[in-house]
């Protein structure tokens, strides 16, 4: 048993899964993330400079076939895209991010994920202490291609720590919740209170997730992975 240990912090948080009808319509393009920064800067902008942002995106670089390739055959090599790993939270940095997925490039680009942050993101020991995590964390991620997918295509998580979502009103909250929702074009949408980082042992193998690195979603499905949370579905 460790001594002094302190209870480590808790989060609400919210899931959505969201199905864009064209890639034109997917939430990481500027004419939806703009009202979404706008909607979500009303808690960031308390922060100032320690609000960061940080997007995984590379570009797809094709390669020429081998001889011995099978027709149909497409080979493709990835290079990250620079300059947008790590910026301060403002409206020019969110322009930034969104630009390089218009497909003005030479080469197309792919969309990992973008992780929005009230500060630096660390995980913290099981004692409370080390390395410092942040009151909110917000994830856009799955960015399925629209032709691929017919149940979802695209992903948010909204991580809210439970002493900064009382600071906020439950009018306040529902109404975020519900501007999200339309924006990514909601078609499930999750709830649980978790905390930051969490381990568990199943069939004798230990499982571990993060708030702040994870996605819930389960692979062709509407539903979220339940080893560690308990959720409550919201309706659209």
């Amino acid at each position: 048993m460790i001594k002094n240990q302190v209870e480590r912090p808790k989060y609400v948080v919210h899931f959505f899964l969201g199905l864009a009808e064209s890639e034109e319509e997917k939430l990481c393009r500027w004419a939806q993330w703009e009202q979404c920064y706008l909607a979500l800067d009303g808690i960031l902008k308390e922060f100032g400079s320690k609000a960061n942002l940080s997007s995984e995106q590379a570009y797809e670089i094709a390669k020429r076939n081998l001889k011995s390739d099978p027709p149909g055959t497409r080979r493709v090599t990835y290079q990250k895209v620079p300059n947008i790993s790590r910026l301060r939270w403002t409206y020019e940095a969110n322009q930034l991010w969104t630009s390089t997925l218009q497909g003005d490039g030479p080469h197309p680009v792919q969309l990992d994920r973008t992780r929005i942050a009230s500060s630096k993101i660390g995980i913290p020991k099981h004692d409370g202490s080390g390395r410092e995590i942040p009151e909110i964390c917000i994830l856009l991620g799955d960015q399925t291609p629209v032709e691929h997918s017919a149940l979802c295509n695209q992903s948010l998580m909204l991580a809210v720590s439970e002493r900064f979502y009382a600071t906020r009103t439950a009018d306040y909250w529902n109404e975020l919740i519900a501007r999200l929702s339309l924006l990514i074009r909601a078609v499930s949408i999750g709830r649980t209170i978790c905390p930051w980082s969490q381990s568990i042992t199943v069939g004798g193998e230990m499982y571990s997730t993060c708030v702040g690195y994870s996605s819930y979603k389960i692979r062709d499905s509407l539903e979220f992975n339940s080893y560690f949370h308990k959720w409550e579905y919201l309706s659209q």
